[in-house]
This record gives C-alpha cells, structure tokens and sequence, in this order.
C-alpha cells in the first residue's frame, strides 16, 4: 500500500497474517507465491543450457528461491 506524500510515495507494508487468514483471497496470495517460488526454483535446477561457470550460481538461486516457498507454505498452516 503506497501512501501519496507530496510527489513521493512511501511504502507502508500491510501484514496479511495478524491472525489466522480466513479469506480466500490471502490463502491464494500464499498459496501462489509458494508455488511461483518453488517452480522458479525446479526451472533453475533442472535446466540444461547451463554453463559451467554458472552451476554455482544456479544452485544459489534455486536454494534461494525454495527457502523462500517454504516461509510461504508455513505460513498457509
């Protein structure tokens, strides 16, 4: 949610989780970002136009990215 201060915008984070979610609309929001995190992640791993100087870094962001769902998924439960 962006706040309009003048001709600048400041960011204000609205937490979706104060309490157990209950609308359909934040455990979609959870469930797709869990699941966008996870794909990206077997996409990066499982690709095989990689060059070797890129395995390291492939790895990192595919490691990255599964953390990521999982804080997603733990917070669906």
């Amino acid at each position: 949610m962006a706040v309009r201060l003048g001709t600048k915008n400041k960011f204000i984070h609205k937490d979706l989780l104060r309490e157990k979610p209950n609308d359909a609309r934040t455990l979609q929001l959870l469930l797709f970002n869990a699941d966008k995190n996870w794909s990206i992640a077997n996409e990066t791993k499982f690709s095989q136009a990689r060059k070797q100087s890129q395995k390291s870094r492939a790895r990192f962001v595919s490691i990255k990215k599964l953390t990521r769902a999982v804080n997603w998924a733990s917070k669906l439960g």
